[in-house]
């Protein structure tokens, strides 16, 4: 009987390294459910969306070893709950910075800036359409450093980066404490 419980445990701790690995693994994957807007080059948007998920990772990373040291299923419960929470006060207020710092530009979206230029007056006469943002920067083949200053551009693009680093870290915390909640819950109540 002894070696039957032996046995069991041994599978049980393969299955919860397995199942947290995996939810580390799934917090990377999960990253790819917010899209990231066009940045100004191709290098600029891979070197971001690299930092991003390096960033998550390693927060994932800590968090997974600290499910070694805490053992007890309220805290990851509670701590399940409150980054759950974040990760939607986060995803939301990445969506609306999203809307505002983003214009659709043949079917990619370009980040624009919140300070016109003082030219910019000139531009809107140049072209021959609606004055809205969506037109002008079609008017402008896509380049928004044409109507608003770089400045403003780049804090608008820092800014959404912020938040995509938070909704993905938020994503990656919760998704490692719920399955540690889970995993703990059952093994307690298995040796109960």
């Amino acid at each position: 009987m002894n070696y039957i419980t032996d046995k069991a445990k041994n599978i049980q701790s393969v299955w919860k390294q397995l199942a947290l690995l995996g939810s580390w693994l799934g917090a990377i994957a999960g990253s790819f459910l917010l899209p990231l807007p066009d940045w100004d080059s191709s290098e600029q948007l891979t070197s971001n969306t690299r930092f991003i998920l390096f960033i998550a990772t390693v927060i994932a990373g800590y968090i997974l070893l600290l499910t070694y040291k805490v053992k007890n299923k309220n805290i990851w419960l509670y701590v399940s709950v409150i980054t759950f929470i974040l990760f939607i006060g986060s995803f939301y207020l990445y969506n609306i910075k999203r809307e505002t710092h983003t214009l659709p530009y043949y079917g990619t979206s370009k980040v624009i800036g919140s300070i016109t230029l003082d030219d910019f007056k000139v531009k809107i006469k140049s072209c021959n359409f609606e004055k809205n943002d969506k037109d002008l920067l079609k008017c402008v083949q896509g380049d928004a450093t044409y109507l608003w200053t770089k400045e403003s551009i780049y804090s608008n693009r820092n800014e959404l980066i912020l938040y995509l680093t938070l909704s993905y870290s938020l994503l990656s915390i919760f998704m490692i404490s719920f399955i540690n909640a889970i995993i703990l819950n059952t093994s307690k109540n298995e040796s109960t």
